[in-house]
C-alpha cells in the first residue's frame, strides 16, 4: 500500500510544469536504492550466515523503522498526498469506511496471489483469457474515440508494451539472475565467500552513482522522455549482453568468474 502511492506523493509535491519534478523524482529514485544496496548486504549476509527466517526478519524490522519515520516526519508534506475528494474518505459501505474496504481488500488479494503462485497454471490461463479480453475491449473503446484521441492512445499503448518488457526483465534480478549467480558463478573474490544475493546490491549501487551524476547535473525536459526511455530499454539490453559475454567465457564446469 506504500510502494504504489509514494511516487504519487512525490508527484504532488512539485507543481505541474516544475523543471525540477524530473530531477527530483531521480534523487528519490537513488534515495530508494540506498535502502537497496543496504538490505542486500546486509539481509544477504545475515540470510547466509544464519537462516532465510533471521534475514526476512531483519527486512521486517527495516521496513518498520521505514514506516515510524515516514508517519513522524509526514508534516513535512503539508498538504501534498492529501485526497482531492476528502469526503470520500468518510463514506461508508455497508458500514465499513472506504480504507477499511481497501485493506480488507488487500489481504484479501494478497491470499488469492498465495494461492494463484501455487496453482500457477490454472491462473496463468486465466490471465491470458482476461488479458485478451481486456485488449478486446481496449481495441473497442479505441475505435469510438477521435481520430487524435486514438493516436495518441495508440502511442501510449506501444510505450505500455516495452515499459511492460522493461520490468519483466528487470525482475529476473531477484530470480534468474540470482540464481544464475548462486548455481554459475565462482563467488570468492580475494577469498572473500559473496553470497548470491549480496551481488543483489550492484544493480542499486550504479543506479545510486549514475543517478546522482544525472539528478545533479543534468536537467531533463518533457520533450525528450521518449528518447530517456529508448536509452533506458538500450541499457537493460547491455546488461543482458553483458551476462551473454560471461557465459561464454565459463570453465567446464559451467562456472564462471565473478569479475565476468
Amino acid at each position: 500500500m506504500f510502494k504504489g502511492n509514494v511516487t504519487n506523493l512525490l508527484s504532488s509535491c512539485y507543481g505541474k510544469d516544475d523543471p525540477e519534478r524530473s530531477r527530483g523524482f531521480t534523487l528519490f529514485y537513488v534515495g530508494v536504492n540506498i535502502g537497496a544496496i543496504l538490505a542486500s548486504i546486509s539481509c544477504g549476509y545475515v540470510a547466509h550466515l544464519f537462516g532465510w527466517h533471521y534475514g526476512f526478519g531483519l527486512a521486517g524490522i527495516g521496513m518498520s523503522i521505514g514506516l515510524i519515520v515516514f508517519l513522524k516526519l509526514q508534516s513535512l508534506l503539508g498538504d501534498s498526498g492529501l485526497s482531492p475528494y476528502p469526503e470520500l474518505m468518510n463514506k461508508r459501505i455497508l458500514g465499513i469506511k472506504i480504507f477499511g474496504i481497501v485493506l480488507i481488500g488487500s489481504f484479501l488479494s494478497s491470499s488469492i496471489i498465495a494461492k494463484m503462485l501455487i496453482h500457477s497454471e490454472f491462473f496463468t490461463n486465466m490471465l491470458i483469457f482476461v488479458g485478451i479480453t481486456a485488449l478486446g475491449i481496449f481495441i473497442y473503446i479505441i475505435s469510438k474515440l477521435s481520430a487524435e484521441q486514438r493516436r495518441k492512445l495508440v502511442a501510449l499503448s506501444i510505450l505500455v508494451v516495452f515499459f511492460l518488457c522493461f520490468f519483466a526483465l528487470e525482475m529476473q534480478l531477484g530470480s534468474l539472475v540470482n540464481l544464475f549467480t548462486e548455481r554459475n558463478v565462482i563467488n570468492n573474490v580475494l577469498a572473500i565467500t559473496i553470497p548470491a544475493l549480496v551481488s543483489q546490491a550492484i544493480n542499486p549501487l550504479s543506479i545510486i552513482i549514475f543517478g546522482f551524476l544525472f539528478g545533479t547535473y543534468m536537467k531533463f525536459k518533457q520533450k525528450y522522455a521518449t528518447s530517456m526511455f529508448t536509452l533506458g530499454l538500450l541499457t537493460m539490453a547491455m546488461c543482458f549482453f553483458t551476462l551473454y559475454i560471461g557465459c561464454l567465457n565459463s570453465n567446464i564446469e559451467g562456472k564462471v568468474e565473478y569479475l565476468y
